[in-house]
């Protein structure tokens, strides 16, 4: 078992609601619609998007973490193998 209870290289995803933030394992998840902005005015900055929160594109189909600091978060997208 791991840390959280569950068997080790097992991870249960939540649902993301429409606009909900979801913390799991002590980073936070954001549901949106278009790609996240980058700077001290965008997506979650001051307030979600901590280092390694990941942000959903539900409209593109698309992943992105944040890579640097919550005042100022810049977004990488994530590539996934199918």
């Amino acid at each position: 078992m791991g840390v959280t209870g569950r068997p080790e290289g097992r991870f249960v995803a939540p649902v993301i609601a429409a606009s909900k933030r979801v913390e799991v394992g002590g980073f936070n998840i954001l549901p949106g619609a278009g790609a996240p902005v980058n700077g001290v005015g965008g997506t979650g900055a001051g307030t979600t998007a901590k280092p390694g929160t990941i942000y959903v594109d539900k409209t593109g189909k698309k992943a992105y973490m944040n890579t640097n600091t919550l005042a100022s978060p810049t977004w990488r997208g994530l590539a996934f193998d199918p």
